[in-house]
This record gives structure tokens, sequence and C-alpha cells, in this order.
């Protein structure tokens, strides 16, 4: 006999605003969220039909500043969306969930992009807050 999962439903239960933009290599612009977390993007950009825009996921940045996929071997998971009319008029769209990434690496777009183009769309699951904790240090508390 199939059951539901008794605890607590996934859902959104944030959205994550891009805190920095860069283009560490000639049109491999990086997002930085400003945190780790699983959930997906949400891209908005602007460009011809039938262009091929790629995103790829990663937890840490390599030195140059792109980022870093070495510790999925294999399995770096990138998605790539033809973009169409809908698209271009800006109303955006959403990739499939991306478990545990801070960075999301946007190619194939001629211009660099504002940090509205990629919004990090956060899954937890859904329990009332039990308790807070908040001290001097500022990191910690980030934690």
């Amino acid at each position: 006999m199939r059951q539901a999962h008794p605890g607590v439903p996934v859902r959104k239960t944030q959205e994550l605003k891009t805190v920095e933009v860069t283009e560490p290599k000639p049109g491999n612009f990086v997002f930085d969220l400003g945190q780790n977390f699983s959930g997906w993007a949400r891209l908005k950009v602007k460009g011809e039909a039938g262009t091929q825009v790629t995103l790829r996921f990663a937890e840490m940045l390599n030195p140059d500043g792109t980022v870093y996929t070495a510790n999925l071997r294999a399995a770096s998971a990138p998605d790539t969306y033809s973009l169409a009319g809908w698209i271009r008029r800006g109303l955006g769209a959403a990739f499939s969930p991306s478990t545990g990434f801070r960075y999301v690496e946007v190619t194939a777009i001629r211009e660099k992009p504002t940090d509205e183009a990629i919004t990090g769309v956060v899954l937890n699951s859904d329990a009332p807050l039990a308790s807070s904790f908040e001290c001097s240090n500022p990191m910690l508390n980030q934690l």
C-alpha cells in the first residue's frame, strides 16, 4: 500500500535576488545569489527566438571567477533553454530544481544582463518556525 509522506510538504519558501553579476570570461555571466540553497533559478532575458541559453549551477567559484563544477564529476547537469516569443516579452522561465547551488552561470546572452535576470527560488520543508538565534557575529547569524 502506498502512502504520502507523513511530514510537512516541501514548498517555495523564499526568493533570493542576485547579489552580484560578473563576467569572468567573455559571454559567461555568473550570478551570485548570496547563499547556498536548494531550489531552482528563474531566468528573465530577452533574445532572438531560437537562441540557446545555458545555465550551469555551482556551490563555489574557481579562483578565476568561473563556476566550480569539478565536485559534480560527470553530472554537471546544465540546463539549456531555447528562447521563444513569450520569453522575449520578458515573462521569464523557471528551470527544474537543482540541489545545492549559490552561483548560476548563464551563457549565450549578447549583452551583460541585469541582476534581475536570475532569481533564486528556495525550496524547504514548510515547517513552522520553532525557534531562532541571533548573536553579534553576522557570519554566524547568516549560517
